[in-house]
């Protein structure tokens, strides 16, 4: 195992974005947007961890990020690299990061958790899996173990509590996936829709279908005639076994199509790869504005001798097939084949 000491000036004006060193070594700064870069002055404390086949990395910073990084070689062979970083500038946001050795320059990043579960703590694990723990306001602990394979990053939530009402209060975790650091799947600069929402996907009665195939309506928040509602970018998708709620007053459209599976997920912009996301059981699957899409799965499967739920979802990184991928879902959730559906 091999120990670099990377020494950064300190400047006010001084920028960083990724950036990838000889032999794998990584070290991540998050920017809020692409058009905020973060400053060194902004960095108060970051905490990095980063979960390899080879090596475990933890380093807690100084209330001001010090003039010296220490940093392990990432060693990884064709199964996904797992990092994970805090930042007291966003003191609610816990950033998951998944580089993908089998597809080109591929890697995405999940926030850990939106709505209720705030930050959580990053446990790199020597074989190569993340643990996330999070502590739910209602008393639940949340403990999200992601488990990279080639091609395959499974997630293993476990809600524990004191009582079955604590467990089951989280009914669902709301993870955001994005994919502004994944060049080939990213949108392009004033081609959000052409560039983003058109190469994403779910499963309808009509097979895979692509969100320039569906009904899309604009987002209530907005004028009808906002930029960012013609067409509209943002849109959330309700599966079929859930009441259709029609357009809200204040909120995303909702779309009049209706997924049939729990899997949502995209395909790059050459048409040669796919990224997808699966689980058992949806309370919807969302598109959003930050290149992101949202599986939203539901924690359904509790169990009373050990009072508790774990519930699983999983990643898909191949090569664009969209019979491939769904034959894959069906072997991994066995959903229903004529789900239960609700108008």
């Amino acid at each position: 195992m091999i120990v670099f000491l990377v020494a950064l000036p300190i400047s006010v004006n001084y920028k960083r974005q990724n950036q990838d060193y000889k032999g794998e070594v990584r070290h991540n700064f998050m920017k809020k947007d692409r058009e905020n870069l973060l400053t060194m002055e902004n960095i108060e404390r970051e905490i990095l961890a980063t979960s390899t086949d080879d090596s475990r990395v933890i380093r807690k910073g100084s209330e001001q990020l010090g003039s010296q990084i220490e940093v392990f070689s990432n060693v990884s062979g064709k199964k996904a690299v797992i990092t994970c970083r805090q930042s007291l500038r966003f003191p609610d946001v816990t950033m998951v990061r998944i580089t993908v050795p089998t597809i080109p320059d591929f890697q995405c990043d999940v926030w850990c958790y939106e709505d209720e579960l705030g930050i959580g703590e990053c446990f790199p694990q020597p074989d190569g899996t993340m643990i996330l723990k999070h502590h739910h306001p209602k008393g639940a602990m949340v403990k999200t173990k992601i488990v990279p394979q080639e091609g395959i990053v499974d997630w293993y939530v476990t809600i524990t509590g004191s009582t079955q009402e604590v467990v089951q209060s989280v009914e669902w975790v709301n993870p955001c996936w994005q994919f502004r650091h994944a060049p080939g799947f990213q949108s392009l600069p004033d081609q959000f829709v052409e560039s983003y929402v058109n190469q994403c996907f779910i499963y309808t009665d009509r097979g895979f279908t692509f969100f320039k195939d569906t009904k899309r309506y604009p987002d209530t928040r907005k004028p009808d005639d906002d930029y960012r509602n013609t067409p509209p970018w943002v849109q959330s998708y309700y599966p079929v076994w859930r009441e259709h709620s029609g357009q809200l007053e204040a909120g995303w459209g909702i779309s009049d199509d209706r997924p049939i599976y729990s899997i949502i997920g995209i395909v790059s912009r050459d048409m040669k790869y796919l990224a997808a996301w699966g689980g058992k059981k949806s309370n919807r699957l969302s598109q959003g504005w930050h290149d992101c899409l949202h599986l939203r799965p539901l924690m359904i499967d509790y169990d009373e001798k050990t009072n508790r739920t774990v519930s699983h979802f999983r990643m898909y990184f191949m090569e664009f097939d969209s019979v491939k991928l769904i034959e894959q879902y069906k072997r991994d959730f066995s959903p229903p084949e004529n789900p239960e559906r609700v108008d």
